[in-house]
């Protein structure tokens, strides 16, 4: 009778049998782990580091073993959900605060400029607060005219958070008004018949809307309402020295 080695079932042949296999780690899970720790700095790395984790951890738990990595995929997946969390709660509050300024601010801003335009001044006049209010119809009829000079007609302005945030790449030529505006102030642009203008807003404190604005065209020429001081016309008899309280102080034929 012949010696017959003993084989474990399922042996190679050799008399070794089948070794267990050695543990690795998920590539899913490590990936899915720095993405979403990318999250942190990036935001949108954790949009991608959530599904990763999730397969992650399917096909840990299907290996029986063979693959590990558990921890870094739950690790992962609980910074994904706080970063998308997070993330999502700044856009939220980003998109809501663009929409207050556009609907208190824009909206109002918009208003006087196509007030103007039907040559409804008690319109344009209504739009903002004081000291904007209070500007007769010759001050409103001047700046309209002033600005419709280089710029004509008003046409449109941005409309909605995606063309709000567009507009800002457009917004190089006037990086120097940008730049120190000296109070609180929303900076929007606005489209008119021969091109674009930069707006200045300068809103409330106590209600939000309006109550001055400046227009700057593309040669920095500034338009605001209420107008300042030398915007006063020269033929005004007002504007002659000779016209003044003290002209005839040095008269000699003055009584």
């Amino acid at each position: 009778m012949r010696d017959m080695a003993y084989e474990p079932p399922g042996g190679d042949g050799l008399g070794y049998g089948n070794l267990p296999e050695t543990e690795r780690t998920s590539l899913a899970a490590i990936l899915g782990f720095l993405l979403s720790l990318g999250g942190c700095v990036f935001g949108i790395t954790a949009v991608l580091g959530l599904p990763l984790c999730i397969f992650a951890l399917l096909t840990i738990g299907r290996s029986h073993g063979r693959v590990g990595g558990r921890g870094l995929a739950i690790a992962g997946l609980i910074l994904a959900l706080f970063n998308l969390a997070a993330w999502g709660s700044c856009l939220g509050g980003g998109i809501g605060m663009v929409n207050m300024v556009e609907s208190r601010m824009v909206v109002p801003t918009e208003q006087v400029f196509v007030s103007l335009e039907a040559d409804d001044l008690d319109g344009a006049r209504d739009a903002l607060v004081s000291p904007g209010s209070g500007v007769s119809d010759a001050e409103l009829i001047a700046f309209r005219e002033a600005y419709q000079s280089t710029l004509g007609a008003f046409v449109d302005r941005p409309r909605g958070v995606r063309s709000y945030f567009n507009s800002m790449s457009e917004w190089g030529p006037w990086s120097s008004v940008l730049s120190s505006p000296g109070q609180n102030v929303v900076p929007v642009l606005f489209t008119f018949e021969r091109g674009d203008a930069l707006v200045l807003i300068y809103p409330d404190e106590a209600t939000g809307r309006p109550r001055s604005i400046a227009l700057y065209d593309t040669d920095l020429n500034e338009y605001t309402l209420p107008m300042q001081p030398g915007w006063e016309s020269t033929d005004s008899p007002a504007g002659d020295p000779a016209d003044g309280p003290d002209a005839t102080a040095d008269d000699p034929d003055a009584p």
